[in-house]
Parts: C-alpha cells; sequence; structure tokens
C-alpha cells in the first residue's frame, strides 16, 4: 500500500510540474554572437494619412545608415497587396502607369544618394494625388535600397543587399465605407492539454479603405461559471480581403465545457461584430490523476467500512463489546 501511495503522489506531482516544465522550455530563446552588421532604417516605418486630391505635400522621412562604410542609395515607390490571409505582402515591382496609381502621384526628391556611415539623411516625398482621385484606400511601398553587391558586404552581416520600406497607408477622402464581418470563428472540439492551438478567426474586410481590428475573448467554464479574458491585439485588413489571426487561449485549470465570446471593433465609429464557440477541456493527465485518487479513496474507505461491518456482526453475533 506504501508503495502504491508513493506511486500516485509521483503522478500528481508529474501533472503538476511537467506542463510548467513545457512552457519554460518553449520561451528558452539562445543568445546570439556579436556580429559586424549593417544596419539601413527608415522612420517611420508605417505612415497612415488622408491626402488631398489636386494638392501636393511633402513629408519627411529619415534614413539612417547605422554601417561602418558610405552605402548608395536608391529610393523608389512601389504598390503593395495582401498575398494571403496571414499578412504576407504582395508587391508589384512593375510600375503602374495608370494616372490615379500611388506610383503616378507618389515621388521621392533626389531619390539617389550617397549615405554616410553613421548618419542621417531627411528624405522629402511629394504626395501630389490627382483631383479625380477617387475616394478609398491606396496602399504603397517607400524603398530605400543599398546598391551594393553582395559581396561587398561580409558573411556576418545580418542584411546582405536588401531593401527596407515604410508602408504608406493612404486615404482618398469622399464616400468611404467601413464594413466588415467575421466570416469563420473556429476552435478545435475538444482541448486535451493546455497547449492546445486557440481560436482561428477569419475577419473580412468589406469596405474601400483598410481597418484595424481589436478585440477580446471571453472564456467560460459553463461549470464552474469562471471566466477570463484574452486581448486581441490590433491588425490590418486591406478593402476587399480576408486576414486570419490565431489567438491562442491558455490558463485553463479545470475540465468541463467552455462558451467562447469573441467581440470585434474596428472603424472610426468602433463598430462591434460578435460571434461565439463551445468546447471541451478534457486534460488527459489531470483526469487520470483524479481518477486513481477516486479509485484509491474508494478503496481505503471500503477497508475501513469492512472493518466497521465485522466488528459489529461480532457485536452482534457473538456479544462481545463494542
Amino acid at each position: 500500500m506504501k508503495k502504491f501511495i508513493t506511486f500516485l503522489l509521483f503522478l500528481v506531482s508529474l501533472g503538476i510540474f511537467l506542463p510548467a516544465i513545457v512552457r519554460a522550455d518553449d520561451n528558452v530563446t539562445l543568445p546570439s554572437p556579436d556580429k559586424q552588421t549593417t544596419s539601413l532604417t527608415i522612420v517611420p516605418s508605417i505612415y497612415e494619412s488622408v491626402v488631398a486630391p489636386g494638392k501636393n505635400e511633402v513629408k519627411s522621412f529619415e534614413i539612417r545608415n547605422g554601417s561602418n562604410f558610405p552605402l548608395p542609395i536608391k529610393c523608389y515607390i512601389r504598390v503593395f497587396g495582401a498575398s494571403d490571409e496571414t499578412g504576407g505582402v504582395a508587391i508589384e515591382d512593375q510600375i503602374d502607369t495608370n494616372r490615379l496609381a500611388p506610383t503616378s502621384w507618389i515621388s521621392a526628391v533626389e531619390p539617389d544618394f550617397i549615405l554616410q556611415p553613421k548618419s542621417t539623411k531627411e528624405l522629402q516625398v511629394n504626395f501630389n494625388p490627382p483631383a479625380a482621385l477617387p475616394p478609398g484606400g491606396y496602399y504603397a511601398i517607400l524603398f530605400a535600397e543599398p546598391l551594393l553587391p553582395e559581396s561587398f558586404l561580409s558573411d556576418n552581416s545580418l542584411v546582405v543587399g536588401g531593401r527596407i520600406g515604410s508602408l504608406l497607408f493612404l486615404i482618398g477622402p469622399g464616400d468611404i465605407h467601413e464594413k466588415a464581418r467575421i466570416v469563420s470563428f473556429d476552435l478545435p472540439k475538444f482541448f486535451w492539454s493546455n497547449q492546445s492551438s486557440g481560436a482561428n478567426i477569419r475577419f473580412e474586410n468589406q469596405g474601400n479603405i483598410h481597418l484595424k481590428p481589436s478585440g477580446k475573448i471571453i472564456v467560460t467554464n459553463l461549470i464552474s461559471r469562471h471566466s477570463q479574458t484574452v486581448d486581441i491585439p490590433e491588425f490590418t485588413v486591406l478593402p476587399g480581403k480576408i486576414r486570419k489571426e490565431n489567438i491562442d487561449i491558455t490558463g485553463l485549470k479545470w475540465p468541463g465545457v467552455y462558451r467562447v465570446e469573441l467581440t470585434l471593433s474596428y472603424g472610426q465609429d468602433k463598430t462591434s461584430i460578435r460571434s461565439a464557440a463551445t468546447f471541451y477541456y478534457l486534460p488527459l493527465v489531470q483526469i487520470i490523476v483524479i481518477l486513481l485518487m477516486v479509485t484509491l479513496a474508494i478503496v481505503l474507505i471500503s477497508h475501513k467500512s469492512r472493518k466497521r461491518i465485522l466488528k459489529a456482526l461480532r457485536v452482534v453475533v457473538r456479544g462481545e463489546k463494542a
């Protein structure tokens, strides 16, 4: 019996500490060795503005050379869009000559220059949208590309002949539509451990400008009524596109049936849309431990009960003292 109890205590400790050990290992990061890096940065990395059709405006961007050698730089504009539902960006390297395309009315002043080591240049960019610019969103990237062969940079460089960019989110004023829907809200029907995958949200932008939805998920145990809130960080969805976000659901403590309520807000008016789902949390290790403990309790209680029954029978049949 002592060996059985010792083995049971071992299983309990395994069920309690193993998830914590796994979570700790998941968060381990290895230190990176010191490297001679070539650092080229542009500020701001994201630029948002409402443009004025028929009016020229000049905005300033900062480009910094953090390396130890001069860099010949070429700046140019390219249009981008969403390449998939997970945040991928598709860049149109072929210049669109349509006069309404951003490549026709956005241009860098003095786009070619040499940037000295450890120095910063203020780059002027012209925004000159046509007077007939339709309302809606326009999306482009201001690229700064070092004109160097890969062989010029050392093998230890983190950036080798690459280009950096600033995302331009521009809005043509007028008849703006902000409309969206939750295409789907899916999560596994059964969670077998606290490391299970989370909820998948597919959000569709049905308007004509980009949206930045954010929100929360409330997870409620329908048996204990205990609930917790999971925040959904802001993400960007281009017009006419669907964006998929995966939100991890952690911190589940007790087996049972859970209800998940999703709320997302978007647009200037913070319009809210909602969806809901349910799942069962059945952690196998904890359930096995609980079953073993219940079984042991029944065995111990049954043993004591047998002794009391036998003693009562001896008192009745043989007349022994209680």
